[in-house]
């Protein structure tokens, strides 16, 4: 087996089950919508159920439209992760890994949509009274893999003989 694609399925997988595992305990620990603070006046933990997109976008819009069309847009992206990673040069362990985050952070995702028809989220990171929106590990691993895929095109722009 490549050594690439051991790397793809076990950050994946590690990501996948830390993201359920803390979804598992925030649901099991908390009561919806309390807030427990963790760093006062930067971090608490919020159990929010979202049935919108990242960071509460279409949470307002009917369900009958919003569940199916983000069950397949999650399950495009992962098709198409599945379908790009062998095109990926074994040498690019960077990109490597940042497919596996985002594939990881879509799967997770999905599962919840499928499981409760929104998404568990529970990190409210927050400056005093300014909040950004509440987010879980799914997300965060979405957002990892892409700065990682930015990082890779941005050192490849720089490597001699690019235009």
């Amino acid at each position: 087996m490549r050594r690439s694609l051991v790397l793809f399925l076990g950050v994946a997988l590690a990501a996948v089950v830390f993201d359920q595992a803390t979804k598992f305990w925030v649901r099991r620990a908390l009561e919806p919508y309390a807030v427990v603070p963790v760093v006062p006046n930067v971090l608490d933990l919020t159990y929010v159920l979202n049935p919108g997109a990242a960071f509460g976008m279409f949470a307002r819009a009917p369900a009958g439209v919003v569940l199916p069309f983000f069950v397949l847009v999650a399950a495009a992206a992962i098709v198409a992760i599945v379908f790009l990673w062998p095109r990926v040069p074994e040498h690019a362990t960077r990109l490597h890994v940042a497919l596996a985050f985002i594939l990881a952070g879509a799967t997770g995702n999905l599962i919840d949509r499928l499981r409760f028809r929104a998404v568990v989220d529970f990190i409210d990171l927050h400056w005093f009274q300014y909040h950004w929106p509440a987010f879980n590990a799914a997300d965060a691993s979405i957002c990892v893999g892409l700065g990682l895929v930015a990082l890779d095109l941005l050192h490849a722009s720089r490597r001699p003989g690019r235009s």
